[in-house]
């Protein structure tokens, strides 16, 4: 099996601590800042010497704008 980076191997859905981290950021001030979409494809774009047929993977539905659930006293 060849991957990229030989990374991705873990869902961030299944890491509670850092995905709750990763919505907190991205509610806080990224939503606004960013365009995921386009910044996996331009990512993809530029590894020519890695990635030569330009494949871009499809991104798995994080649930960015559910609640993120730091700050209270849930069990994480």
């Amino acid at each position: 099996m060849s991957r990229l980076a030989q990374c991705g191997y873990q869902r961030i859905q299944n890491l509670p601590n850092t995905s709750g981290w990763m919505k907190d950021v991205y509610q806080s001030f990224a939503r606004d800042t960013i365009d995921i979409p386009d910044a996996v494809a331009s990512y993809y774009k530029w590894l020519i010497p890695l990635n030569p047929s330009g494949i871009i993977p499809r991104l798995p539905d994080q649930k960015l704008n559910e609640p993120h659930g730091r700050g209270t006293d849930s069990q994480m």
